[in-house]
């Protein structure tokens, strides 16, 4: 039988409330009385394939590995079929599908979207086996939107996968994706001092594992709760989890590409792009376009090898110490089932600290930094109407006449002198 978008929210029968008691709440939504009941634990290598009509939901959070694991099973798409696997969709991830399916009935989705959630609800429907689902924006889901995306995607035995990062590596990592993105303008120490300051702060709410788990597992059963401590030094064995959890052949698969992140030295950069772009008061497309342009110049540059790359704080390694040990207590303690070494994830390590020295560069201290006239110019080739938007300059090409753009003219100068910087 079809499903559309909206329907009506049925009672899934991947729900189960049988190890939960309390009805208190906290910042994090969670309940406040928690009854402890034991995790079971499983070494990587040891891990058993789910039951063959398993659904399994992976919802980050971020930088915990998710693009590598969309990206490996996104180019084998057609190979994880042919074995009894279903990775639907024709995108590296299903964020926007299961978007609109996590979207209460009554509020308004975007109609792209929900084409998209309907063609899955109609691919899951027609498929018998194992389905891979994954999405990371999920770990900002509140209670009513997992039973919404749970209800809507129909699924007899759902279990639910969380690709746990240590606290100590999670957080220098997610604060130079915000920052590529623009969605925080902070330096790094005072951001994760106010974090680290607050483990209980609402902040927390998509990055915390344990509250995560805790939130997933009210709703899906906590025993369907996967929760995979990611090891840095076995990078290779989160995809092969995935797989093996799937019931696939590890190793198989390989992903296109690392997300790379961002040194300290290319952060400061990205930081006073925008500040040099808001004094130009941008469009919300020449925004997006500006992302496009941080983003391109990164991908083309090779950094320096003794550029330093974000760390925590020297200051902070009790505080995170206390705090990772904490999240490791609940973690054991939760009744999920654990893939890997808690103890290994637990510790934290020399090299996961530095002195950070809390640096505000300013690039209008020189006139004619090409950083600066890079921004400034290609604004104003927007405003002027010599280009639809900042993206034609970051793809240097030739027009149909074999003249350059000006926008291209502009962006090629300064990315010269910015590798030179």
């Amino acid at each position: 039988m079809k499903r559309d978008i909206p329907i009506a929210n049925a009672t899934p029968s991947a729900v189960d409330t049988r190890n939960l008691t309390g009805d208190g709440s906290s910042a994090s939504g969670l309940t406040a009385d928690r009854l402890e009941v034991h995790s079971t634990s499983t070494p990587f290598h040891d891990v058993r394939a789910l039951a063959a009509d398993t659904t399994l939901l992976h919802i980050g959070p971020r930088k915990s590995g998710t693009t590598a694991i969309q990206s490996a099973f996104h180019l084998g798409r057609a190979q994880v079929r042919e074995a009894g696997v279903l990775y639907p969709g024709h995108r590296p991830a299903q964020s926007k599908a299961l978007r609109a399916l996590r979207t209460a009935d009554g509020l308004p989705i975007n109609p792209k979207d929900a084409k998209l959630a309907r063609a899955m609800q109609q691919e899951l429907a027609d498929w018998r086996g194992r389905t891979l689902l994954s999405a990371e924006m999920l770990e900002h889901a509140d209670a009513d939107q997992i039973e919404s995306l749970i209800s809507r995607l129909n699924r007899d035995n759902l279990q639910v996968l969380i690709t746990a990062r240590p606290i100590s590596k999670q957080l220098p990592s997610l604060w130079q994706q915000l920052t590529k993105r623009g969605k925080i303008s902070d330096a790094l120490e005072p951001w994760i001092k106010a974090l680290v300051s607050d483990p209980d702060s609402p902040e927390w709410h998509g990055q915390r594992v344990d509250w995560l788990s805790e939130r997933w597992g009210r709703i899906v059963g906590l025993d369907r709760v996967h929760v995979m401590l990611v090891d840095p030094k076995q990078r290779a064995e989160t995809i092969a989890t995935v797989e093996r959890l799937l019931g696939l052949a590890p190793y198989a698969l390989q992903p296109a590409r690392s997300n790379r992140g961002m040194t300290m030295r290319e952060a400061d950069m990205a930081r006073a792009l925008r500040r040099a772009a808001a004094e130009q008061n941008p469009s919300p497309q020449q925004s997006r376009d500006l992302d496009l342009t941080i983003n391109r110049y990164l991908a083309a540059r090779t950094p320096a090898a003794d550029e330093m790359h974000p760390a925590m704080p020297r200051s902070l390694r009790s505080q995170t110490d206390e705090l990772q040990a904490r999240v490791a207590a609940n973690l054991a303690t939760g009744g999920y089932h654990l893939i890997g070494d808690l103890g290994t994830w637990q510790r934290t390590e020399d090299r996961d600290f530095a002195d950070l020295e809390n640096r505000v560069v300013d690039l209008r201290e020189t006139p004619d930094d090409p950083v600066v006239d890079m921004v400034r110019e290609l604004l104003d080739a927007h405003a002027d109407g010599h280009t639809r938007g900042l993206v034609q300059a970051t793809v240097p090409h030739q027009s149909a006449g074999g003249d350059e753009p000006r926008s291209t003219r502009i962006w090629q100068r300064a990315s010269q002198q910015l590798r030179r910087s």
